[in-house]
């Protein structure tokens, strides 16, 4: 089985920050990770996967739940080009992990292949 890291260090924005702003705002932020996850996920040669979980460890000022905007624009970014659609028959799980060894604002999304 196959898997994939990408690196991303730097501010993200939280659930807590998108709730309640416009559409608008959550566009943008969205946008702009969705650039940012691109490009880090052809430097880590992502392959196209049928079934696959996420894993994100990740240290910064965020609780768990609140990485959840960045690691749906993560699953999003993928679709298309390395994997068709992320309902539950692709998308099998996800795990988001503080880590207070990584450097702070450090998040690192581990994807693997499943069969």
């Amino acid at each position: 089985m196959r898997e994939y890291v990408a690196e991303y260090q730097g501010k993200v924005t939280s659930l807590n920050d998108t709730n309640g702003q416009s559409w608008r705002k959550r566009a943008d932020a969205t946008n702009k990770f969705h650039g940012i996850f691109k490009i880090l996920m052809l430097e880590a040669k992502f392959k196209p996967l049928k079934k696959f979980r996420l894993d994100v460890r990740y240290n910064s000022r965020h609780d768990c739940d609140n990485i959840v905007f960045v690691a749906k624009v993560f699953v999003d970014t993928m679709k298309g080009d390395y994997i068709k659609n992320d309902t539950k028959e692709f998308y099998r799980g996800i795990s988001i992990t503080p880590d207070e060894k990584l450097k702070y604002n450090t998040f690192i999304f581990k994807i693997s292949e499943l069969k």
